[in-house]
């Protein structure tokens, strides 16, 4: 929908249009709202077509800095998240390749940021409720990534995950029926091992686990030991 000229209100202002011709709606998928000029068109544009939100997030944000780090996302306003690694300690640059790459990649955090990163992130649902609600959406809720993905790795966790999922699409306006999610669903209950135990994929853990006590013992329920 973008043509040269446009900006991502004109565009989405087009996708909104094309949608409702043909009886659909438009899911759009953004890491965050923001209340700034480039941003006013499309916001404009989404809370006149009446757009319904849901926040989905990671909520152990150590988890999300060290994929972060693995893939390479650039450092937010030049604060250093950190850098990737092999078995060997050696920098490497795989990032999204790691994926299918025999090469081990160990994220190497930075420390004196590490606390920092971790509190802004943890505080990312909240804020950005303020957002929307300030800009004039309607009230959003917050889903974790862990529920709705939780029955990847057990089968107790199930009906958590099946919970998050109807929580997830009530919140986008639409009639979630919870035996349809548990038929979509049960195929790949248990499939996943569990996530790596935090020694395993950061290279430097000794030291972000003694800052984190050191300086943050409310964050330290991130570390996953196990």
């Amino acid at each position: 929908w973008y043509s040269e000229g446009d900006d991502i209100g004109d565009a989405m202002e087009k996708g909104v249009k094309e949608a409702q011709k043909k009886g659909q709606a438009l899911l759009f998928n953004n890491f965050h709202v923001k209340d700034n000029e480039q941003y006013s068109k499309m916001n404009e544009v989404m809370i006149q077509a009446k757009t319904k939100s849901v926040i989905v997030h990671r909520s152990n944000s150590l988890d999300t800095l060290v994929c972060d780090v693995r893939d390479c996302f650039a450092d937010p306003a030049g604060v250093e998240r950190g850098y990737t690694v092999d078995a060997q300690g050696r920098k490497i640059d795989l990032c999204f390749d790691r994926r299918t790459s025999p090469i081990e990649t160990l994220a190497h955090l930075e420390p004196k940021n590490l606390v920092h990163h971790l509190a802004e992130a943890a505080s990312f649902p909240e804020e950005q409720a303020s957002m929307l609600n300030k800009l004039g959406y309607a009230p959003a809720k917050t889903v974790m990534v862990e529920d709705l993905y939780a029955f990847e790795y057990s089968q107790s966790n199930f009906e958590r995950s099946v919970a998050a999922w109807e929580t997830l699409y009530e919140s986008l306006g639409v009639k979630a029926d919870s035996q349809i999610i548990r038929n979509y669903l049960a195929p790949d209950v248990a499939s996943r091992s569990r996530p790596k135990r935090h020694s395993d994929v950061i290279e430097n853990y000794k030291v972000i686990h003694h800052t984190l006590v050191d300086q943050a013992k409310e964050l330290c329920w991130m570390i996953r030991r196990e």
